[in-house]
């Protein structure tokens, strides 16, 4: 398809995907050895919508890590709006295994276009999550490297950024409005 930045090809991800079970993951990042599949297992087991993970932040081209040695430890079920009212959401959509009929039921899109796709989603997601569980056991590798979208600090980009942000909150402000029949505190 015509690129679109990420929330386009995070949404032909989403479309294409047969699984029950979507993670996003950036194209220099990576999961780290054994840890996905723990979490994958907890979440079908507790039947969770939505389940959040730890990120390690790693150098650029570091990629020879170890298995961790120590198993998750998950905390109990809650809603999104519940998770949301008490604590700071990280807005990555990488953070976290989706169901994918959360997505789906609720008809999630990512902003296309955007280079903050995931703070205007990821809200809008907790908002439908009925059983919402974490761990801080790290998951994802994210690599930081220089030139990147959330490194570079040009004068262009804070300016394109600062537009987008514009329009997630106000994309969120009006998501709000539309829900306000609904147990909303989280989005507050």
């Amino acid at each position: 398809r015509e690129h679109g930045m990420l929330g386009a090809a995070r949404n032909t991800g989403v479309d294409n995907a047969t699984a029950d079970i979507i993670a996003f993951l950036d194209a220099d990042d990576f999961y780290l050895p054994g840890s996905l599949a723990p979490c994958i297992k907890h979440m079908q087991e507790h039947g969770a919508d939505l389940l959040g993970f730890g990120m390690k932040r790693i150098p650029e081209n570091e990629t020879a890590l170890k298995p961790s040695l120590q198993a998750p430890v998950f905390s109990k079920p809650v809603t999104g709006n519940c998770y949301m009212s008490t604590h700071n959401l990280p807005g990555s959509a990488c953070r976290y295994l989706i169901r994918s009929s959360l997505i789906r039921n609720n008809n999630l899109r990512f902003m296309e276009n955007a280079y903050i796709e995931d703070e205007e989603f990821t809200p809008r997601m907790m908002h439908f999550c009925r059983s919402y569980t974490e761990t801080s056991f790290p998951v994802y590798a994210y690599c930081i490297r220089g030139g990147s979208i959330i490194t570079d600090l040009s004068q262009q980009m804070i300016d394109m950024k600062s537009a987008d942000t514009v329009k997630a909150i106000s994309s969120l402000i009006m998501f709000r409005k539309e829900h306000s029949s609904e147990p909303i505190d989280g989005l507050d």
